[in-house]
């Protein structure tokens, strides 16, 4: 990426301040993970609902900021991807259109993840309230953390956060950008 590095260097793009704003992500989600699993009993399958949709206001707290701070790696990404798109003319082509897919699929991810966290935080969809529960899966012998919502404008896109999972996704932008 040092390569193509953009004529203006965003703010977020500065690695000590996007390693803060990753580190807070992976802070956040070890948080939830944390709270969601109060809810159900230890060490084996379970699923907790949350009445009416009705998130403790810790929790609602958590996925709002989530929302922003994924919005804010979309725009990062999107900022880069419509950087290297001006560059095709001027660079090595095959590298580059290597790098514009990478940035394409972490835009995708980051588009996602935003969406779903925020979406998460809504209270009420329609004038009805979005479902929310966490569950605790086995597979494959290992117990996996999921975060569930559903409400009418995502009826055909329920979201479902796999928490535990999620903070090895979210710093994609820092190993693309500024590698050395």
């Amino acid at each position: 990426m040092e390569q193509f590095r953009p004529k203006t260097i965003p703010p977020l793009a500065i690695p000590e301040r996007l390693n803060a704003h990753c580190e807070e992500l992976y802070e956040l989600i070890a948080s939830l993970n944390n709270i969601l699993n109060l809810y159900m009993p230890a060490g084996q399958e379970a699923e907790h609902r949350f009445a009416m949709g009705e998130l403790p206001d810790e929790v609602l707290e958590i996925c709002q900021r989530l929302a922003k701070l994924t919005e804010m790696l979309r725009g990062l990404a999107e900022l880069f991807l419509n950087d290297l798109s001006e560059k095709t003319g001027s660079h090595d082509i095959v590298r580059l259109h290597r790098l514009i897919l990478q940035m394409n699929r972490a835009l995708g991810m980051f588009e996602a993840q935003s969406k779903l966290w925020r979406l998460a935080s809504l209270a009420q969809s329609s004038g009805a309230p979005v479902t929310k529960w966490a569950t605790r899966e086995e597979r494959e012998g290992q117990l996996h953390l999921w975060f569930h919502w559903r409400g009418d404008t995502c009826q055909r896109s329920a979201g479902k956060a796999a928490v535990a999972q999620y903070s090895a996704h979210y710093c994609y932008l820092r190993n693309l950008a500024f590698a050395e």
